[in-house]
């Protein structure tokens, strides 16, 4: 942490470098260095989200439905949106500037990424729409069995439950392994309410439970927990 400034808010963050071997110097560009240290890298590749997200805002203004798709592989990410998301709401501006080492330089030697408040909705937006396309990991469903299907030949059994996802009834889809099956007939059989867990996907207007399994079967005398 670096001293701070005269302004509103303003927080340094300092991330050491170490000088470049001498015999490094005519190889290669500055931004392509092979022995850099992780702390550049990792520093290097913040400036590149933030600079992704600026164009993705830019472009999200302009029409552009899946500007912020395009930048995933940037860096950008639902994690990345809510944290700006959330430090802007404060400010009417927030300024992210990179002041590179001169022992390690840089194309530019400082950069500077504005983000106003008016950016904060659109951040906001794009960090739920990036939930609901990624995969949910771990996420625990409560519901009922609506529909079990299977072959003789088959040891997996695709079921399909009925279960609240972000406050909203919907149809879930998964494939289940042969004990697994097994619990998901009891269920169905019993019209009792089970708790599945998987990884929750998204796909058009569908909803997959990856990895599912049933943790649990409660008999409708039984309430949830």
């Amino acid at each position: 942490m670096g001293q701070t400034e005269q302004g509103s808010y303003v927080v340094t963050l300092l991330s050491p470098v170490v000088p470049p071997p001498m015999q490094l110097t005519f190889g290669p560009g500055p931004e392509e260095r092979p022995d850099d240290a992780l702390e550049r890298r990792i520093t290097r590749h913040l400036a590149g989200s933030l600079k992704a997200a600026r164009q993705a805002i830019e472009g999200t203004v302009g029409g552009e439905s899946d500007a912020f798709a395009e930048v995933v592989d940037k860096g950008v990410s639902a994690n990345l949106c809510e944290a700006l998301d959330t430090m802007i709401i404060p400010f009417s501006t927030m300024d992210v500037s990179f002041v590179w080492a001169r022992t390690r330089p840089m194309p530019r030697a400082r950069e500077v990424i504005r983000f106003s408040n008016d950016d904060a909705p659109i951040l906001r937006e794009a960090a739920r729409a990036f939930r609901q396309r990624g995969p949910r990991h771990d996420e625990s469903l409560v519901g009922f069995v609506n529909i079990l299907n299977r072959t003789e030949d088959q040891e997996e059994g695709k079921i399909r439950l009925k279960a609240e996802i972000d406050g909203q009834m919907q149809s879930v889809n998964a494939v289940l392994d042969q004990s697994e099956y097994a619990r998901a007939i009891q269920a169905h059989a019993e019209q009792a309410t089970v708790i599945a867990e998987g990884d929750l996907e998204r796909a058009g207007q569908r909803w997959n439970l990856l990895n599912a399994r049933i943790k649990r079967i409660i008999s409708n005398e039984e309430p949830p927990s």
